[in-house]
């Protein structure tokens, strides 16, 4: 509240004096909290081009990317696809239910090393940003010979952390 105060001081002049205000503080606290997390890019292994497939590896790789929290420890499991047979990956045709058998391998077939199905392919600690990991196939020389046709599968990938 102000107070007004008038003082009669020479001919018409009026002075006023603010009242005194109050000041009161208090604190902002601001929090968040980061929970460990992991996130691991959708990736297509293809090959294209394939004829004859019996006598000959037939070998071809792609990158997946794998990013955790800074200090987050993980492991990534490739299952077995969906054509899976007795530990086999296989890919099925889309039209003559043929089948391709196939491996994975973390890095490239000729140097790498081969996934058996429901193994555990990498391991790692997170950093905050996105790691690179090569993931290889090889339709093997011991394939049989199928049909022209386009032939797929799909196989889970799971990080755990």
């Amino acid at each position: 509240m102000r107070k007004l105060i008038l003082v009669a001081a020479g001919a018409g002049m009026l002075v006023t004096t603010p009242a005194v205000a109050g000041t009161n503080s208090s604190t902002l606290t601001v929090q968040a909290t980061v929970a460990e997390s992991c996130e691991v890019s959708d990736a297509t292994l293809s090959w294209t081009g394939l004829g004859v497939l019996a006598g000959a590896d037939h070998d071809t790789s792609t990158s997946m990317s794998i990013t955790c929290t800074d200090g987050a420890d993980y492991n990534i499991n490739l299952a077995g696809g969906n054509n899976e047979n007795s530990g086999q990956r296989r890919m099925v045709g889309g039209t003559n239910g043929d089948f391709i058998p196939y491996d994975l391998y973390l890095g490239v077939p000729s140097s790498g090393t081969i996934v058996p199905v429901g193994t555990a392919v990498a391991a790692g600690t997170g950093n905050g940003t996105a790691q690179s990991m090569t993931i290889g196939g090889r339709i093997p020389s011991s394939a049989a010979n199928v049909t022209a046709d386009s032939y797929s599968d799909s196989v889970a990938v799971t990080i755990t952390f």
